[in-house]
């Protein structure tokens, strides 16, 4: 009985909790977003029959901030699959940045992102900046009638896969992530990744 990031609902079975991140410092965005998912974590962790975390990163961050060992625990890193199959993209000339996510929430930085793409643009007319997300996601985004970026609906995972494959380089700067699939798959497809030192 699996549940992410929570304690299962259904009373049959063994409880499993597979868990991510954890709230782990005051600043604004990690207050508004996970102070509920908080409370939710520290439950599964003591009620949980298992824990499943995503890496060790994962793991030190949840019982390390939260303070709490389960009864039992293992890690499954995120992963692809072995055989990545492509849809064909092809870009016009160019140099061309992906920044791929699902949900574009504040962490996820796309504002940051921005600000700085303003800057690297003005002697580079031919970068262009791509943002995929789920527009259906009801997120503050910030003013996206920006210099060479383009903005793209949520994709299935071959036409995804590539579009990366065949971008020069992607880009994730989110606050963290402890094992962040996007990157995964970007090294899967063999395309350079621009990151920060926190996934």
């Amino acid at each position: 009985n699996l549940r992410l990031n929570g304690y299962p609902t259904h009373p049959y079975g063994i409880k499993i909790t597979r868990l991510d991140d954890v709230d782990y410092c005051e600043d604004i965005i990690h207050r508004n977003i996970y102070r509920r998912a908080v409370r939710r974590t520290r439950f599964a962790l003591k009620h949980s029959d298992g824990i499943i975390y995503q890496s060790k990163v994962a793991k030190n961050i949840n019982e390390g901030v939260l303070g709490i060992k389960p009864k039992k625990s293992t890690i499954i890193y995120n992963g692809t699959g072995e055989d990545v199959n492509f849809k064909n993209h092809t870009y016009d000339d160019g140099v061309h940045y992906v920044h791929a996510c699902q949900k574009a929430f504040p962490m996820r930085r796309i504002d940051r992102l921005l600000e700085v793409w303003v800057n690297f643009v003005e002697d580079r007319p031919n970068a262009f900046l791509h943002l995929i997300h789920d527009r259906n996601e009801e997120f503050d985004m910030p003013n996206l009638n920006t210099t060479n970026v383009v903005v793209h609906d949520i994709m299935e995972e071959k036409e995804l896969n590539g579009f990366i494959k065949n971008a020069h380089a992607c880009i994730s700067i989110k606050y963290q992530d402890s094992c962040p699939n996007f990157i995964l798959e970007m090294i899967a497809c063999g395309t350079p990744v621009i990151t920060s030192n926190t996934n």
